[in-house]
């Protein structure tokens, strides 16, 4: 029995093994679709550059690889290229399967998922779709039902496995153990957009691909815009958009800048998400906010290099997510009238300011990064009860750091904190016992001690990363008491001692363990029994190429490091 729901699989039969069938790889899908078209392309190389291409596109779908052989098998060479340049038209018209089958996966979605299947249309063709964003997007558009009983973010998220569990979209990476970014096929973003027409969910303008667009915007809700241009921006009227997405290059800065931007903020007066990418803006002119304040609807705004306007901000009473792209060197102020958006949830960026009048204000704040550990210093943390994830960086005026704010913070789920002085370090880990459902956890400083009791005051933690914190104590015995921890880092200056002992049942549910192992580490014993469960290994010894460590773990295969090096810094596009 084959299905693209995964739910059909897991519960037709306790008997029954659910094996999840993989897309086929670039040889795989070239040579099936080589059988299919019996063509010599040894012979015409810009042929087979043509089918390659084409096979490409495809991604590894047999059922698309098949039908696509199946129509050029009947075609002449110099045909191809009008199949090229139509493909999915030409896959859909050309089997019957395919329509049957795209229909029917959409059909039979519960009524709550089909508005955020078609939403993921409106990202252009081969997106990296990150999944944090999306979710902030859903809720924003009201597609996830507010309830007392439940926090809509996590309810965004069993949306997106129930999506991913029908094959409707794709796991691209994973950071850190979880599903960061998606993608969706090319076949089921034609079937996104195709009903989206039917139901007149969204529209995309795109000049690029077809010049003879008209300016003129049908009544969509929603509209996706791949190349802005001052031109088009001028026709607009359609005073029912509620979002606007910019993608790609095009003249965004004369668009949006003085008249232009205040004439945009009049057509769409009632929008809800206005997300403007740092792909999309590349100049150093940053935009004030007073026009953009008068959006009063809005519960989503992404915007690059803005300047918050004191005066008026507080008009954005709506506002669930605020998301600046900038960097460390365009920081943004913010002004203490943001204390005055009551909605806030998620605030993305880096900021600067005194926040010291405000911050204890935004009670439904759920996200905070980044912030610099000197802001954080002067803010009552008592307050912040719904606060679920904190990035910290920066230079305090004390030495030490202590935990004491953070274990105020009842329901933190994710931590991350960058001492970036040499001079400072951590206290005890001790107050952190106070955050019962911290699951992620990741420190870059000092740390002379781990608490002998870890293993209670952390007992949910899954994933775990420490850097420079020069421990002098062997951390593996006390590590390996963690019940839940699945991912574990131990970067650049974890340890200074000589060696290292791993016991036996020990890290019983550990998956991916990364050792930077520094020349002080001689020998890393591991008795048997120990990780049972580890599936990827990866030791730099580039500093110590002479470490001993058991043959058995050397032939465990290496995670793919940049899940690790890095988190999907949203905002990204």
């Amino acid at each position: 029995m084959t299905t693209r729901n995964e739910e059909v699989a897991t519960s037709s039969d306790e008997r029954t093994y659910s094996h999840r069938l993989r897309q086929l790889r670039e040889v795989e899908s070239w040579q099936l679709f080589c059988e299919k078209t019996s063509q010599n392309f040894n012979a015409d190389e810009e042929l087979s550059k043509l089918g390659r291409e084409m096979v490409q596109k495809c991604n590894g779908l047999p059922l698309a690889i098949i039908v696509l052989g199946g129509i050029l098998s009947n075609k002449k060479p110099q045909e191809w290229h009008g199949v090229r340049n139509h493909l999915w038209r030409h896959l859909k018209a050309g089997s019957i399967e395919i329509n049957s089958l795209l229909a029917l996966s959409f059909d039979s979605l519960p009524h709550q998922l089909k508005p955020c299947f078609l939403y993921l249309g409106l990202f252009p063709e081969d997106s990296e779709i990150i999944i944090e964003q999306l979710i902030y997007l859903w809720v924003a558009e009201g597609f996830i039902s507010e309830n007392e009983d439940c926090i809509m973010e996590e309810v965004a998220k069993d949306y997106i496995n129930g999506l991913i569990n029908r094959s409707l979209i794709q796991v691209e990476k994973r950071y850190w153990g979880k599903t960061a970014i998606c993608r969706v096929h090319d076949l089921l973003r034609d079937l996104a957009i195709d009903m989206a027409k039917d139901f007149n969910f969204f529209y995309i303008y795109d000049e690029i691909k077809d010049s003879n667009l008209s300016l003129v915007v049908p009544p969509y809700p929603r509209q996706a815009i791949y190349y802005l241009t001052e031109r088009f921006l001028s026709h607009q009227s359609n005073t029912r958009s509620r979002s606007i997405f910019l993608f790609g290059f095009g003249d965004v800065e004369l668009a949006i800048r003085g008249q232009r931007l205040a004439t945009m903020c009049r057509t769409f007066s009632y929008l809800r998400v206005l997300d403007i990418g740092v792909r999309t803006y590349t100049g150093d002119h940053k935009i004030c906010g007073k026009e953009i304040a008068k959006l009063i609807h809005l519960k989503y705004l992404g915007w690059y290099k803005i300047l918050i306007d004191a005066s008026s901000i507080y008009n954005l009473q709506r506002l669930q997510t605020l998301v600046i792209y900038n960097n460390d060197r365009d920081a943004t102020k913010l002004p203490t009238e943001i204390s005055r958006l009551p909605e806030l949830r998620h605030l993305i960026g880096k900021f600067k300011g005194d926040w010291r009048l405000w911050i204890d204000n935004l009670t439904k704040l759920q996200t905070l990064r980044q912030v610099s550990l000197s802001i954080w210093a002067q803010i009552k943390t008592e307050k912040l009860v719904n606060l679920r994830e904190l990035w910290l960086k920066g230079i305090l005026f004390v030495r030490v750091f202590c935990f004491d704010s953070i274990a105020q913070l009842k329901g933190l789920r994710i931590l991350f904190v960058d001492l970036t002085s040499d001079e400072m370090c951590f206290s005890s880990l001790q107050p952190l016992s106070d955050c019962p459902h911290l699951m992620d956890l990741r420190l870059k400083g000092k740390l002379e001690k781990l608490p002998e009791d870890i293993h209670q005051i952390l007992p949910n933690l899954e994933c775990l990363s420490l850097e420079s914190s020069h421990l002098e104590d062997d951390p593996m015995p006390l590590l390996e008491k963690l019940p839940k921890l699945t991912v574990l880092k131990l970067g650049l200056g974890f340890y200074q001692g000589k060696k290292m002992m791993s016991r036996a049942n020990g890290f019983l549910w550990l998956e991916i363990l990364l050792l930077v192992v520094a020349y002080q580490t001689e020998e890393w014993q591991v008795e048997d029994g120990a990780f049972p469960r580890l599936k990827g290994l990866s030791i730099d010894q580039s500093l110590n190429s002479n470490l001993n460590c058991p043959e058995r773990l050397r032939s465990l295969p290496s995670p793919d490091l940049d899940e690790f090096r890095r988190y999907p810094y949203f905002p990204r596009r």
